[in-house]
Formats: structure tokens, C-alpha cells, sequence
């Protein structure tokens, strides 16, 4: 799965997260989510801030390890704005673990602007592991659908109106996979299950 399928997918979350935040013209950090594609088994970190739209132009993002110093960086940030348009959400949502996992700890991320001047955030994470999905009892259910180029045409939660394949083809015509999503409440981490043709 692409960067631009886990930004749709974690629009969804972010805007529910921020959903009283649109009032504060500052910055913001969504609390690191993490997505572990099963398919693929690659773990990865998408972190958000909140900035007021026109405010600053980020041009950068880093990530540190304030421990062990181990650095990700951005040098494309995402971009997403409020339904007010009035808030834009900066982030990056593929931060890829090492060894497939990230260690625990501080962390420090920094919103870069054009004229190098930075933005800082600190935030703890605890250890990680991955867990047997079909053992998770506090969840959240949640599908991305998927056309033939592998463009992610919904993301969202599931409900009664896409809850077969047939119903699926009914609402997406041009759906040709799908992919269920398990958000475990107890480690924060969304698990993409393998793809599902829909005959």
C-alpha cells in the first residue's frame, strides 16, 4: 500500500482526533499511529500537526530517537486541510520502523519552514508488539476499497451498507479488492489485512 492510501486512511482518524481542535490557531500533534500491513508485514508511523492555515509553509519533517539519535525524514510533506479550511494537518504517514519495529522512548519531531526555522514536539512511545489480530477484543473495524490501478476509492468504517461484496460492487462499481482494517484500542495500532478480490 502507498503513502497517499495511508493518508486517506488516517484523514479519517486525524479529523476525528481533531475534531474540537479547529478553535486553536496553534500547533498541534496527533499521537503517533501505527499501521502494521499485514500483506507486506512493514510497520510504520504517521504523525500530524495542526497549523493555521497560511501561518507557515513546512518544507520539512524530522523524526528523532532522542536515545539512540536514529533520524527519519520528510522532504514532502503531507498535506490536509480542515473541512473549515481555515486549519491544515502536516505530516508524513509512512515512517518505516526498523527492523520493523520503532524502540520506545522519547522522540522529538520538528516542522521545518523554507527559511530552516523549526517547530518542535515531544512525545514518549512505548514498546511495540504485534499482535494475533484474531485474539484483538477491543477494536474498531474499519475497510479501504480498492479499484484496478490500486487507488484507494473508500476508506472508512464499516457498516451495513458495505458489509458483503455484493453490496461493495452496488455502492463502488469500479471496487475490484478490498482490504479490512482492525484498530486495536489497546496498542493504538491498525492492522491492514490481506486484499480480498470481489468476484
Amino acid at each position: 500500500m502507498g503513502s497517499k492510501n495511508y493518508t486517506l486512511l488516517l484523514l479519517i482518524l486525524i479529523l476525528s482526533l481533531f475534531s474540537c481542535s479547529d478553535k486553536e490557531p496553534v500547533l498541534s500533534i496527533v499521537y503517533p499511529q501505527m499501521i502494521y500491513d499485514m500483506e507486506r508485514e512493514v510497520l510504520a508511523m504517521s504523525i500530524y500537526g495542526l497549523f493555521p492555515s497560511n501561518s507557515i509553509r513546512i518544507e520539512k519533517i524530522q523524526l528523532t530517537h532522542l536515545e539512540t539519535q536514529i533520524k527519519w525524514k520528510c522532504e514532502n510533506p503531507e498535506r490536509i486541510f480542515s473541512q473549515d479550511k481555515k486549519n491544515e494537518y502536516v505530516g508524513y504517514s509512512a515512517f518505516l520502523g526498523i527492523d520493523n519495529t520503532f524502540p520506545s522512548g522519547a522522540y522529538e519531531i520538528s516542522f521545518i519552514d523554507g527559511t530552516n526555522q523549526e517547530i518542535y514536539h515531544n512525545f514518549s512511545l512505548r514498546a511495540l508488539s504485534i499482535e494475533d489480530v484474531s485474539k484483538i477484543s477491543k477494536k474498531e473495524d474499519y475497510i479501504g476499497i480498492y479499484d484496478e490501478n490500486d487507488i484507494m476509492i473508500f476508506a472508512g468504517k464499516k457498516d451495513s451498507r458495505i458489509s458483503t461484496e455484493k453490496k461493495i460492487k452496488e455502492k463502488y462499481p469500479k471496487a475490484k479488492y478490498y482490504r479490512n482494517m482492525i484498530k486495536s484500542k489497546q496498542t493504538n495500532i491498525i492492522y491492514i489485512l490481506e486484499k480480498k478480490d470481489i468476484k
